[in-house]
């Protein structure tokens, strides 16, 4: 919400918004506040000017709120990524539960653990890490693993409704039609 809010606000002028991510990713408030009142005192249009005051309102409200949760987890991972990772990529998600009677619940998170695996082609790698076998039964997974992706069928596309026709453009016989 905060770069989105300030991107708007500032209408996409990288100059500002790059000094304005500065000082919000560096906690220096009193920066932030004077950045958003230099460019909301050169703009003319009141739309305008209101935008940023409600940015500058906003961000204050919500200042003590306004951090990295990886740097407030000590456990998270070295490579954890931002937080809104699959909420780019929610429609992987979605489109497998929507419309077929699913519905959000406890048992839903394996299922998004791997899509989301498959997504950032993870999913070989932490299989395997959770797994505690020698040197020799790894190998052999991997080699198991490396032929399945080999032998695996491709899907078809389908092509839709085939199109056809009777010959000659008459009716069947009432034989064919089982009267």
């Amino acid at each position: 919400m905060c770069a989105q809010a300030l991107t708007r606000a500032l209408h996409g002028d990288k100059d500002w918004l790059k000094a304005a991510k500065k000082a919000v990713r560096d906690k220096q408030e009193e920066t932030l506040v004077t950045i958003l009142d230099t460019y909301e005192s050169q703009l003319e249009n009141d739309k305008q000017i209101q935008k940023v005051a409600d940015v500058k309102k906003y961000l204050m409200n919500h200042w003590s709120r306004l951090f990295d949760w990886r740097d407030k987890d000590k456990q998270a991972p070295k490579i954890a990524g931002k937080l809104g990772a699959m909420e780019s990529n929610q429609r992987h998600l979605t489109f497998r539960m929507k419309k077929r009677g699913m519905h959000w619940g406890g048992s839903v998170e394996a299922m998004v653990k791997v899509i989301q695996g498959c997504q950032n082609g993870t999913l070989q790698a932490a299989y395997l890490a959770s797994l505690e076998l020698g040197e020799r039964a790894m190998r052999r997974v991997t080699k198991t693993m490396r032929i399945a992706t080999l032998l695996r069928s491709q899907t078809r596309p389908s092509i839709g409704v085939h199109l056809g026709r009777i010959a000659g453009y008459t009716l069947l016989p009432r034989a064919a039609w089982g009267i």
